[in-house]
């Protein structure tokens, strides 16, 4: 569509993935941490847009964290700049879901066989912070491997993350409950879609 794009993520590993499925050699990759954008993007470059969507910012665990991120990303946006953030609801984090064992995703391939069953549970310390503990079960070639891992992700106040967003100089336009553009209603929605400018 003649769009000039950058990725960005902390993980190497991420990116060469990434790389391997821009078949066009067409997007710009840069390796570093999203609460400093303005010290890995060329200096004074600007950009049009921003848009970070999935589990990123549930990688943001404090709101100095929120803070840092939002104001390195206004150093490298342009006036008006748009800004495209979605974050997990935490007035919908379920107690059901939580502190039981279930099967998340299976894949069954005729080389590859993948099971991942998963535990969450609240952190002790931040009960908005899910910690998702998941068991990979892999069997390839006939070989078994399991990995046991944990990551922690937080989920977000709507009102907390709002005023965030404010204060960090961003105007909030519409707050949708995903992609398909309906109206996000704290109560109702477990995702947050900010669509915002850059003041």
């Amino acid at each position: 569509m003649g769009y000039e794009v950058t990725g960005v993520d902390l993980s190497s590993t991420m990116l060469r993935i990434a790389r391997s499925k821009d078949r066009g050699g067409k997007i710009r990759f840069a390796q570093g941490d999203m609460v400093a954008l303005d010290s890995i993007t060329q200096k004074g470059e600007r950009f049009d847009a921003a848009i970070s969507l999935g589990q990123v910012s549930s990688h943001l665990y404090t709101d100095r964290e929120v803070q840092s991120f939002l104001n390195s990303l206004l150093k490298i946006l342009k006036k008006n700049g748009l800004f495209v953030l979605s974050a997990r609801n935490a007035a919908k984090i379920s107690d059901e879901h939580l502190n039981k064992l279930r099967l998340d995703h299976m894949i069954s391939k005729e080389k590859m066989q993948l099971a991942i069953l998963a535990q969450n549970s609240r952190d002790h310390q931040d009960p908005n912070t899910i910690v998702w503990r998941p068991i990979y079960l892999v069997k390839e070639k006939g070989r078994v491997d399991l990995q046991v891992r944990e990551h922690r992700l937080r989920w977000f106040e709507f009102p907390k993350l709002r005023k965030l967003l404010i204060e960090e100089g961003f105007r909030i336009n519409a707050v949708y409950a995903g992609p398909s553009r309906e109206k996000f209603h704290e109560e109702k929605h477990p995702e947050m879609w900010f669509i915002a400018t850059a003041k």
